[in-house]
């Protein structure tokens, strides 16, 4: 997914984390608000003690030139905008004490995702089981 004719100092997977954790802070935003939301914020992000931190040597997105920033503020915006409401599921699964799991299963057609599966799990479910189950879903998904 990484644009690589872009010049900038992020990545398409930057600006898709970034409208990421700004759909989970909020949802439907303003481009003003992206914008004030994500001035002060390091453009690269890893895995920090209490979730995601700054990357070490990261500008700021604010401290970007104008046009570039700009640009990343239109992109998060239209990715935070399109963004499928989830709290109708996200709520009863955090009340269900369910942790969301990266692994997706797909189906697909002519490069279209037509079906996307995410999956959570309570947290006695141990991860031999979890990827056990992914695999036999993605398995029966693939054959029918």
């Amino acid at each position: 997914m990484s644009d690589t004719t872009n010049t900038a100092p992020y990545t398409d997977e930057d600006i898709e984390l970034a409208a990421v954790l700004l759909h989970r802070e909020r949802c439907g935003v303003a481009p003003f608000e992206v914008r004030g939301a994500l001035d002060e914020e390091a453009v690269k992000k890893q895995p920090g003690e209490r979730g995601l931190a700054p990357a070490p040597g990261s500008p700021l997105w604010g401290e970007l030139p104008q046009a570039q920033f700009e640009t990343a503020v239109t992109a998060v915006h239209g990715l935070v905008d399109g963004a499928a409401d989830l709290s109708g599921w996200a709520v009863p699964m955090g009340r269900d004490g369910l942790e969301p799991d990266e692994a997706t299963a797909e189906i697909k057609a002519d490069d279209e995702v037509l079906v996307r599966m995410h999956f959570a799990f309570g947290p006695s479910v141990p991860v031999e089981a979890r990827d056990g189950l992914v695999m036999q879903v993605t398995r029966q998904l693939m054959t029918g």
